[in-house]
């Protein structure tokens, strides 16, 4: 009972604050969730250690004030982002998502997603809009994305009536290989992010240069399905302004070693998530325990 009370007075508490926002301009609306969440950062001091840890370990920077630097940035970029989703609603359709991102697909990514007879496996990392780049894909082939509920019910059904595009949602940990192969039998896209701390079923694979728990779903379902990879990464260029940057598909043939085709396909996913950081590393949600729990 307390907690749905709990549930409840947190829903009252950001209906007023989502209206704010949605009546405001949109840069003036960036401008202050920016400005909240770069206090934010000075204020959380356990996860802005995390966050200018990670950028250290990654290399990304070894100047204790460029990592300060981008750290804030990452923050504040993430702050950016969810005013622009909350916004993206009412602004993508399938006439005028074009106009806020540019596609930056190659011809053989383009061939796979055109076509409706072709499932995809969408990956993605929390680099730039990643929700965002989901939903631009939803208008090209319908995309369905593993996604961890929030914990209120009320706010969780309150933002996704905002999600834009053609696109649903699964549950993380209310999923099972049948829902997955059922997403793929369909010709749809399945949307994976991969760069999260998996606790089990796992496989340790280098990422930006150390070692780290990964999840393996995307990379077995390719070798059984011999469905292609999609990697995206949606990058910010301006006030609802990005590109949205897809390579060619991964795909490899399968071998008689299960662990040695995982591990393989793993690495080729992990290189390009790599590459779209280290060009916009201040996109990149550094303030999550990527490397946890390794030894």
């Amino acid at each position: 009972m307390l907690k749905k009370l709990r549930y409840l007075i947190e829903y009252a508490l950001l209906r007023p604050v989502i209206l704010l926002f949605d009546l405001l301009p949109i840069a003036t609306a960036e401008r202050l969730m920016a400005g909240m969440a770069g206090l934010w950062y000075r204020c959380h001091a356990s996860r802005r250690r995390i966050a200018c840890e990670n950028i250290a370990k990654a290399g990304i920077s070894s100047d204790p004030r460029d990592i300060d630097r981008i750290a804030r940035d990452s923050f504040r970029h993430f702050g950016i982002m969810i005013v622009e989703c909350m916004r993206a609603s009412k602004l993508l359709t399938d006439e005028s998502w074009s106009d806020f991102v540019k596609l930056k697909a190659t011809p053989g990514a383009l061939e796979v997603l055109k076509d409706p007879k072709r499932a995809v496996i969408l990956i993605t990392g929390h680099i730039g809009n990643w929700e965002l780049g989901a939903s631009v894909v939803s208008f090209l082939k319908p995309v369905v994305t593993v996604v961890r509920p929030m914990d209120n019910p009320y706010v969780e059904t309150l933002l996704h009536k905002r999600d834009a595009g053609h696109r649903t949602s699964i549950p993380k940990y209310d999923v099972s290989k049948t829902r997955f192969l059922s997403v793929l039998r369909n010709q749809q896209a399945l949307g994976i992010v991969i760069d999260q701390h998996t606790h089990t079923g796992g496989m340790l694979v280098d990422f930006l240069g150390a070692p780290a728990h990964t999840q393996t779903s995307h990379a077995r379902l390719h070798r059984v399905m011999k469905v292609p990879i999609i990697f995206l990464a949606c990058i910010r260029t301006g006030i609802m302004s990005y590109e949205l940057h897809i390579p060619d598909p991964v795909i490899h043939e399968k071998t008689k070693d299960k662990e040695h085709d995982t591990r393989v396909v793993l690495e080729r996913c992990n290189r390009l998530l790599e590459n779209a950081i280290r060009n916009h590393p201040e996109q990149y949600l550094w303030a999550h325990r990527r490397w946890k729990e390794v030894p």
